[in-house]
This record gives C-alpha cells, sequence and structure tokens, in this order.
C-alpha cells in the first residue's frame, strides 16, 4: 500500500524536485500538493488519519508553513515532518522544532542531501543542514537558562522589550524617561550577558530564555 506524503510548496519547480526525491526513496507514494496555507489548512482537516509525511516550506503566499507544522503536529504529535526553506534565521528554524518540525533542511541542498533527508525522518530520526547545524548549538548554550541566570536588571530587561517591540533608541530613552547614552549604555550590556553581536540576536535569546 503506497504511503501518504502531503507537500506545502508554492514553488511548482520545486514540487516536481520533491516529487521526484521521493520516487528516489524507492517507496510508493500517494501524494497531496498544496499550494498554499489555506489548502493545506483544508487538507489537513478533511484527511482521515494522518499523513505517513509531511514535506513543508515556510514562506507561503498565504500565511506561515510554522502554522501549518503546528495543525500537523496536532492530528499526530509522531508524524515526520520535514522542513525545505530558503530561510536561514534561527528564529525560525527554532520556531520550527518547537511546533513539530523533525527536520530543517535548506532548498539549496543538493538532491541527494533531500532524499537522505527524507529518509531520515521516515526512521524518526532528525536531521538538518549541516550549514544551519551552528544554530542548534547556540541554542543549546541558552535554552536552559532563566531570566536570572542572564542576571539582568530591570531596566535591562525593558530595553530589551523596547527593542523586540521595534522601538529606536530615542524612541526607547522616550518610554522609559531615560537619556539616549543610557540606552546605549544598557545595549552594550545586554549585549554582553546575552552573548549577542546585535539587537536582533539579542530579542532571539532573550525570548528563547523566557525573558520577553
Amino acid at each position: 500500500m503506497p504511503s501518504t506524503v502531503l507537500i506545502v510548496e508554492d514553488n511548482l519547480e520545486f514540487q516536481w524536485l520533491l516529487v521526484s526525491s521521493l520516487k528516489m526513496t524507492g517507496q510508493q507514494w500517494t501524494v497531496t500538493i498544496c499550494n498554499n496555507f489555506c489548502e493545506a489548512s483544508y487538507q489537513i482537516e478533511s484527511y482521515k488519519g494522518s499523513f505517513d509525511l509531511a514535506l513543508v516550506d515556510i514562506g507561503l503566499p498565504d500565511g506561515n508553513g510554522i502554522d501549518v507544522i503546528s495543525q500537523l503536529n496536532q492530528s499526530n504529535s509522531d508524524m515526520p515532518i520535514l522542513v525545505l526553506s530558503v530561510m536561514r534565521s534561527e528564529q525560525v528554524l527554532v520556531d520550527a522544532i518547537r511546533a513539530g518540525a523533525k527536520g530543517y533542511i535548506l532548498k539549496e541542498d543538493d538532491n541527494i542531501s533531500i532524499v537522505q533527508s527524507i529518509e531520515q525522518v521516515l526512521k524518526y530520526e532528525y536531521t538538518i543542514s549541516p550549514s544551519l547545524a551552528r544554530y542548534l548549538f547556540r541554542l543549546a548554550q541558552t535554552q536552559d537558562k532563566r531570566p536570572d541566570s542572564f542576571q539582568l536588571t530591570k531596566q535591562e530587561t525593558m530595553v530589551l522589550q523596547n527593542l523586540a517591540d521595534g522601538l529606536t533608541y530615542q524612541e526607547s530613552a522616550d518610554r522609559m524617561g531615560i537619556s539616549i547614552s543610557t540606552i546605549r549604555s544598557h545595549i552594550q550590556k545586554l549585549y554582553r550577558k546575552l552573548n549577542a553581536n546585535s539587537g536582533s540576536e539579542a530579542v532571539a535569546k532573550g525570548k528563547a530564555a523566557g525573558i520577553i
């Protein structure tokens, strides 16, 4: 009996690449292809039972692939879900794993790597593009830490929240009623305590640790 696979991908050329990769696994597949989030959500809700495999893109024309992964995970938390994306964002990678993805590879990876990744998740093994592996090591350094571990002051935490809200230094200073030079001082301390090199990285680590 053929195995069932859900492909959520809006690029026609890459759809056919995935179908070709599935054939190279040596298994028979019944393939359901969705071009966007709306189609995928409908298929997940209407399909009786769970798919044997899901291949999901993150950037969809009408939504986020993370939401597709969450919906799939709710129907079957053990479902092999493999992300194939152009996105290298550390936060997207973390969000996908937390939503239930069992693997995350880049579309630029060669066809053999894609086939191998499919075979790995089918064996319930985790897989990730080598170029993204460093993100997981960085995450491992912070995921078990709590706000107290970073020893952030109340004002430093407020500044971090302001960064997450997209405020400029001046807007942050105005919100907190302090000088912009003090804001800069707090941000330098934040970077040092969180081992971050940018505001976006500090925000990502703050969220991962539950600070904001």
